[in-house]
């Protein structure tokens, strides 16, 4: 693969996981609203929904790391940014701006599932008590 198709694919890789981010966050807020109502069954296909779009997005993140070290960033901080300082300013300045937005979905899902697995523990625990069991059962050690 040339240089030129190295920094196309990486391009699309960063367009994709926007929108993927986008849709993971949706979904990730669903699952929270099935949370709260306990729907088992909405919980279990947004459950699917959820593992199949994380795969993806775990697919092209692995691919934009070959594509990034293909390119010569190496281990050096902020690699993406890096391989973007050859591209002409209009095209860097996109670029950036997408991956930036990017970051910040990345960080706006990661609270969103913190926030959803601390709710379903939580729900746990208290079924746990309720039931007469200890709600440290399967706590670590």
């Amino acid at each position: 693969m040339n240089r030129r198709e190295a920094y196309r694919r990486l391009l699309a890789g960063i367009s994709a996981d926007l929108g993927a981010y986008a849709g993971l966050a949706e979904l990730l807020e669903k699952q929270f609203h099935a949370l709260l109502a306990h729907d088992a069954k909405t919980l279990q296909a947004l459950g699917e929904r959820i593992e199949a779009l994380v795969a993806d997005l775990d697919l092209r993140r692995s691919e934009r790391v070959e594509l990034v070290a293909a390119l010569g960033a190496g281990d050096v901080p902020r690699p993406v940014e890096r391989v973007l300082e050859p591209l002409p300013a209009a095209t860097r300045e996109a670029t950036l701006q997408a991956w930036r937005t990017l970051e910040t979905r990345l960080h706006v899902c990661q609270r969103k599932n913190t926030r959803n697995c601390e709710l379903l523990m939580g729900q746990h625990a208290r079924l746990v008590q309720a039931n007469g069991g200890e709600s440290d059962t399967y706590a670590p050690r």
